[in-house]
């Protein structure tokens, strides 16, 4: 699969994934993370994951806190443009960049 259509899946997905969360964000955060243990086969992820589950277990953290208020309390086409430029373009293009960059030297 090329590049550009493996990009557009990837952000397509993304895409969804934030429907599904802006629907129910407290229900969709376990399941989504469920979901990225079993595509996450390299555990490139693993120790953010194992961070972001820490952080669901203690539901009255400031964590959490901070996270509910990215729903409750920021706009959402801004939080969909940020959760793209971070998810798509940072993580999930921006790591096989730069591992590509860096197997190059």
């Amino acid at each position: 699969m090329s590049n550009s259509i493996k990009d557009s899946a990837q952000a397509f997905a993304v895409n969804q994934v934030l429907k599904y969360v802006d629907s129910n964000p407290q229900e969709a955060f376990p399941k989504l993370l469920d979901w990225a243990d079993k595509f996450d086969k390299d555990n490139l992820y693993l120790t953010q994951r194992q961070q972001i589950r820490k952080v669901m277990e203690q539901p009255d953290s400031n964590w959490m806190r901070l996270i509910n208020s990215l729903w409750t309390d920021i706009d959402s086409e801004v939080r969909k443009v940020f959760f793209r430029n971070f998810i798509v373009n940072a993580s999930l293009l921006g790591s096989r960049k730069q591992v590509a960059i860096i197997s190059f030297f």
